[in-house]
């Protein structure tokens, strides 16, 4: 878990990528306890249309477990005091970036001499 801590009675929420940026925050602390099943309720009253903008499409976390979010009230798990809850949208990724001289070449790498014995096995294979 991370270094933040919660005042008392509360626990705390991180938010990462597009969460962060909906809320313009890193993280906050909220009352505890919380039904888990309330907790985008608790965030889309707090911040308006963050539900269906964000947090349909993200993974969280209870104190580095992730967990599904129940739709019913049967054996509910809530939120504690001192919890740490982590709202993680989907990864995504970067532009293309060459990670070796050879990637920055025009030529398909099919068509590239070897750079080593170990490229020229795999090419002979490919």
């Amino acid at each position: 878990m991370s270094a933040l801590k919660a005042p008392a009675g509360h626990f705390t929420i991180l938010y990462f990528a597009s969460a962060s940026s909906y809320t313009a925050k890193n993280n906050e602390s909220f009352p505890a306890p919380l039904p888990l099943s309330k907790l985008f309720e608790m965030l889309e009253e707090k911040y308006n249309g963050m539900k269906d903008k964000v947090l349909m499409s993200c993974l969280v976390t209870v104190n580095l477990e992730y967990v599904d979010i129940p739709e019913d009230c049967a054996s509910e798990p809530f939120i504690k005091e001192g919890d740490e809850v982590a709202i993680i949208p989907p990864v995504s990724s970067g532009p293309w970036r060459p990670t070796s001289p050879q990637n920055i070449s025009p030529w398909p790498h099919h068509l590239l001499p070897p750079m080593s014995l170990a490229d020229a096995s795999f090419i002979a294979n490919w």
